[in-house]
């Protein structure tokens, strides 16, 4: 496994100067109140362009607002968030092929999607939350079909056996909050 990209990243967090990055960041930051007030404060802001993004509205109020006074453990924790989103998509794509290989493979790929990329750098780039909460819909979908070929001794046929409705609308749901 080429740990490279990680390490480069890494290495980057640890000898550059801790700023708040883009303009967008800055603008975001800038929203004052609780956590709540700052979730509806962002929420209309994008409302106001004609775009819904509660999700990301939900996470400027939380992440900003934890994170205001302290952009170097903002930075750890989007990393570590990340990390948790290759791992996710690493299993997925185990499950899906059954071949080890994906776990890195599929990792490696989603690496050079530049949004996904940015996300290690920007602070305000938000796509990383769409492709964190799609690859947990992903899994609850492929939980939620019972694709279990079992041959009766009697009859001997095998078939689909349904699908686990809980899972396939909680993985629903994860799917709009992406």
């Amino acid at each position: 496994m080429d740990l490279t990209p990680i390490l480069t990243i890494l290495f980057s967090y640890i000898f550059s100067n801790w700023s708040w990055g883009l303009m967008d960041d800055l603008t975001l930051l800038g929203f004052k109140g609780s956590v709540f007030q700052r979730i509806w404060g962002c929420l209309t802001g994008f409302l106001g362009f004609g775009e819904f993004k509660p999700t990301f509205a939900l996470y400027v109020g939380t992440f900003y607002a934890s994170f205001s006074n302290n952009p170097v453990l903002f930075y750890i924790s989007k990393l570590l968030i990340i990390c948790v989103i290759l791992v996710i998509w690493g299993l997925l794509g185990y499950r899906i092929t059954g071949k080890k290989i994906s776990i890195v493979l599929v990792p490696a790929v989603t690496l050079s999607f530049h949004y996904f990329y940015d996300a290690f750098f920007f602070l305000s780039s938000h796509e990383f939350l769409g492709v964190l909460f799609f690859g947990l819909a992903a899994h609850l979908f492929l939980s939620s079909i019972k694709c279990v070929f079992q041959t009766s001794e009697n009859s001997g046929e095998g078939g689909f056996k349904g699908i686990d409705w809980k899972s396939w609308s909680f993985g629903a749901i994860l799917l709009l909050v992406s």
